[in-house]
């Protein structure tokens, strides 16, 4: 059930490793947006990867929890214990939503930062005429949402640390494939310099030996 939203839970996804170019700096500087811009009247931390610790712990921004370890090996028991924690507090109404914040994969070369509502969960906008015919359930639609709801959200947070480890090694190939031509390219060109003083070296040495035989011949 949808509850105006007073106090929000953001879980931030960042990478516990650098050396992925923007990939870390995009997710903070959203966080950091969102924070400034004062969307909820409160919002409580939850950081997944040791980017988002780090950069969070040098500042006065409430933290709910940490989970240093978890981009290491992403696994569906992890994703189950922050899904069990998440809606515990939204059942409990310390919390009246929680969100999002991570790097969606479009393509190896493209990490979209994308927010998404994970509780309460978005109903599907259907036409009254549109609305199926009255079906009979087995066991009941509350048994079953009731086993299918925590399913759903494990998944989601499953999907999202998924999504955000696949885009973390796509901008780390980018940003490697990137250093890697930038380095070859100063490696051409301070062969060129180098070749260049030598060149210019060996020329003074040679106009030297010429100019001292031609003195002496003169004598």
């Amino acid at each position: 059930m949808e509850r105006p939203e007073e106090t929000v839970t953001l879980v931030v996804v960042t990478a516990d490793k650098g050396l992925c170019g923007a990939f870390n700096a995009n997710v903070l500087r959203e966080a950091g947006a969102l924070l400034r811009g004062k969307r909820w009247p409160k919002v409580e931390l939850v950081l997944v990867g040791r980017r988002g610790i780090d950069f969070f712990r040098r500042r006065s921004h409430p933290i709910l929890a940490t989970y240093p370890e978890l981009m290491n090996v992403v696994t569906p028991g992890a994703a189950s214990e922050l899904a069990h924690a998440l809606a515990r507090r939204y059942a409990k109404r310390e919390t009246d939503a929680v969100y999002l914040l991570f790097n969606h994969f479009r393509s190896v070369i493209r990490q979209e930062v994308t927010l998404e509502r994970l509780l309460p969960v978005e109903r599907a906008d259907v036409a009254p005429g549109e609305r199926p015919a009255g079906y009979i359930f087995e066991p009941s639609p509350q048994a079953l949402l009731s086993q299918i709801l925590p399913r759903h959200v494990q998944f989601q947070i499953l999907r999202a640390l998924l999504d955000s480890q696949a885009a973390e090694q796509a901008a780390r190939m980018t940003a490697m494939d990137a250093a890697s031509r930038n380095a070859a390219d100063m490696i051409e060109s301070l062969t060129l310099t180098y070749n260049r003083a030598r060149q210019a070296a060996i020329t003074k040495e040679l106009i030297e030996i010429v100019s001292g035989a031609q003195a002496l011949a003169e004598r």
